[in-house]
Formats: structure tokens, C-alpha cells, sequence
């Protein structure tokens, strides 16, 4: 969905939202879970153990997307002030549930489905731009202008640790977070669980900023 102000009265406003989904069994040659790329021989479809709890919300899977812009025209005489603001706002990713296999390694086993552990924060942010322009003739114009990328420096989690154990675990196929309780290694014995799973281990980019010069002719 989109809606558009046009410029009049010195302002115009940009506005979309999206719904989308990206669902499956295939993530693509990049295979997140374990952060391997190896185009068209990543260990996803190695075993037959591995293929079981593989299908649900693939690792971009953001269903909600948020997209908002405006900005404001000063003009005096052969000048212009533009004053520019963005809000965007982004779902958060699924988390996966990840143990470690015999012969592939760490995180390699879905314990549960796709994206039962649930999703990371959504993402909100917002960005600033403010430029000055100057007509010098008829062919001619300059502009210098500065741009703010997220200006209030919001730090929110964009990825947390998904391997829930690196100890080699079967899949509970189809089985839920409570099931967990029941969860064993392949001997039978009880797995050694990752203290740091879901805890965040990467957050937004900070604060930052872009000035430049500008000819147009």
C-alpha cells in the first residue's frame, strides 16, 4: 500500500506498507543458521536428519515493513532549504532453536520448526536529511547537503545466539518450546545447554552521518 502528497504548499509525503512473507525450506545459497556459503554445497540437505523441522519463516522473513517520508521546501530568491525526515519500521527475524550433529557440527540440527524461538525486536528508526540549494543559472546548480542516519541512535537487537545447545541432538519433529524438558543427546544423555542463547549478539548500526556537495547541470 502506498499513499503520496504531491509537492504543493512547500511540502510532500511519502508513505508504504508492506506485508510479505518468505516461507520454506531453502534459505538460499547463504545458509544463516551456521553462517555457511558455500553455493549449492551448503550441508543443509547432507543427511536426512537435517531435513526434518526445515520448513517455516525462512532467516529475512519480516512480515511487517513501514516506510514514511516528508520534507519541506524553503525557498528565497535562487535558494532553497529542504528539511527531510524518514521513519522506517521493519518485523523482526525468526530465531531458530539449533543443536549440533554428529557428523556436521555445531548448529547444524533444528531441534523445533522454523522460527520457534520467536523473533528478535522490530526495528524502528528514523533519518534526518537537511540540504541547501542555489540556482547559479539557468543550466547550472549547487547543492551541499547532510544527511543523519539514525538520529536518535537507537540500539536495538537485530540478531541474538540461536544455537540452544552444541551438544549432537536428533530433532523433535513438529515439537514445540515445551518439549524442550525432553530434549537428549543422541547417547541418551542430557545435552549441555548454551547459557547465551537468545541473547543478543548484534544490534543496529549507531549513529551516523554523510555530508557531500552536489553539481547538477
Amino acid at each position: 500500500l502506498t499513499a503520496t502528497k504531491r509537492l504543493s504548499h512547500n511540502f510532500l509525503l511519502l508513505a508504504s506498507y508492506t506485508y510479505s512473507r518468505t516461507l520454506g525450506n531453502y534459505p538460499g545459497t547463504f545458509q544463516d543458521s551456521n553462517g555457511q556459503l558455500d553455493p549449492n554445497i551448503s550441508s543443509q540437505y547432507g543427511l536426512r536428519e537435517l531435513l526434518i523441522n526445515r520448513a517455516g519463516p525462512l532467516p529475512n522473513d519480516r512480515p511487517h515493513i513501514l516506510k514514511v517520508q516528508g520534507s519541506y521546501f524553503i525557498p528565497f530568491g535562487a535558494n532553497t532549504f529542504v528539511a527531510g525526515l524518514a521513519f522506517n519500521m521493519q518485523s523482526g527475524t525468526p530465531i531458530e532453536v539449533l543443536g549440533a550433529n554428529t557428523l556436521y557440527g555445531v548448529s547444524e540440527t533444528f531441534i523445533l520448526p522454523r522460527g520457534s524461538g520467536g523473533r528478535t525486536p522490530t526495528l524502528t528508526s528514523f533519518d534526518l536529511h537537511v540540504s541547501y540549494r542555489r540556482q547559479l543559472s539557468r543550466l547550472f546548480g549547487f547543492e551541499a547537503y547532510a544527511d543523519v542516519f539514525n538520529l536518535f541512535n537507537q540500539q536495538e537487537v537485530v540478531a541474538v545466539d540461536e544455537a540452544y545447545t552444541s551438544s549432537n541432538v536428533n530433532p523433535i519433529e513438529n515439537g514445540k518450546v515445551a518439549d524442550l524438558v525432553n530434549l537428549k543427546q543422541v547417547n541418551g544423555t542430557q545435552p549441555l545447554l548454551n547459557p547465551n542463547y537468545g541473547h543478543a549478539i548484534a544490534y543496529q548500526s549507531p549513529l551516523s552521518m554523510r555530508v557531500g556537495l552536489r553539481l547538477s547541470f
